[in-house]
């Protein structure tokens, strides 16, 4: 549009920066934040105001998303919500919670009405909610505002609602009773929700549970490969190492492996699952066990929830005698943080994509 002299209005930059939200890219949403600033006649009103916390808070900056959302004034729904969900996608469960409890500033309990709340929380918000109950392990707390939906606020739970309640039991622990409320769930439960089970049954090595999911599983999706990741890793946590060779046999001949990416400032890399690193830097980068020891500590620093074990061994390896020398990172999703270390320089900016 710009460089055919089409200047922007206000709805195709709000639209823009949601594109920026959803794909984590934080430079051109500063550089769109920066546009506005200095265009002449285009007013930041709520909507793009809001659009802007989105941005910042979805793509990282939480700390600007903050400072945007206390200088607002006449907040609306959509903007409590936003910050909130932040929030609760950094790991700040405290301030999640508490800008919830702001919102509901002279409630009446007695008369529930819109009336009364300075906003009325949305279904949205208490994904939000129940996100920052789940990544603080506030299980009492997150059961109460689940039951609160519905009891005080009006409000039927949705499948993400349900997602977050199965996501807090399981890490918790508390995978039976993730499984109760799956079973009790007043909507039928999707692929998403019996995964997340499946997924802390491998990490708690619950061959048994584990085993009935992915039955259930076979029958919503069966061509859907993670799962049968998730059951090898069982198996390798049991030390049943047949059957996930087996499994993992299965898994390359059904579908390529996939890759992650990682962008540092002007560098793209893309990194394939078996550690095979798909641009020239797979020399210096090989996952053997004194880096991987080191990235396991780096990313224990950086992500207190890192989960380093022995189920995350070999992966990456065929050969049985190398699976108590060799380690690589606990999921796909760290690998590319862990590569990334030898491409970044100090303050630059790393953007992670999944495919």
């Amino acid at each position: 549009m710009l460089m055919n002299n089409v200047e922007p209005d206000q709805v195709v930059v709000t639209v823009a920066l949601m594109a920026c939200a959803d794909t984590g890219g934080l430079e051109m949403g500063e550089w769109i934040h920066d546009f506005v600033r200095h265009k002449q006649g285009m007013k930041i009103d709520l909507c793009l105001n809001n659009a802007l916390i989105n941005m910042y808070a979805k793509c990282g900056d939480i700390v600007n998303a903050r400072k945007l959302f206390d200088s607002t004034r006449n907040k609306d729904v959509t903007t409590w919500t936003s910050m909130i969900v932040g929030h609760a996608l950094h790991g700040q469960a405290h301030e999640a919670l508490q800008l919830f409890s702001q919102m509901n500033i002279g409630r009446d309990k007695k008369n529930s009405s819109s009336s009364n709340f300075i906003v009325s929380p949305n279904d949205v918000t208490f994904i939000g909610v129940l996100m920052a109950c789940s990544h603080a392990g506030l299980v009492e707390e997150g059961k109460c505002h689940f039951r609160s939906m519905t009891e005080e606020y009006g409000i039927q739970p949705r499948e993400p609602h349900f997602g977050c309640m199965v996501d807090l039991l399981c890490r918790n622990g508390n995978l039976r009773d993730a499984y109760n409320f799956i079973m009790e769930m007043t909507v039928p439960p999707n692929a998403v929700i019996w995964r997340t089970l499946l997924g802390a049954c491998s990490l708690h090595g619950d061959l048994e549970l584990g085993t009935e999911v992915r039955r259930k599983l076979l029958n919503l999706d069966p061509g859907y490969v993670g799962d049968s990741v998730s059951m090898s890793n069982i198996y390798a946590d049991k030390n049943m190492w047949n059957k996930k060779i087996i499994i993992r046999n299965q898994i390359k001949k059904s579908r390529p492996p996939g890759f992650s990416s990682v962008v540092v400032g002007s560098v793209f890399a893309s990194f394939q699952f078996k550690a095979e690193l798909i641009v020239p830097y797979y020399s210096s980068l090989h996952a053997d066990l004194e880096l991987a020891t080191e990235v396991q500590h780096k990313l224990l620093n950086l992500d207190p929830g890192y989960v380093g074990d022995r189920v995350a061994m070999l992966n990456i390896y065929a050969d049985k005698d190398m699976w108590n020398k060799k380690i690589i990172c606990r999921n796909q999703i760290k690998q590319p943080k862990a590569r990334g270390y030898s491409l970044i320089e100090v303050g630059s900016v790393v953007s992670q994509f999944l495919t």
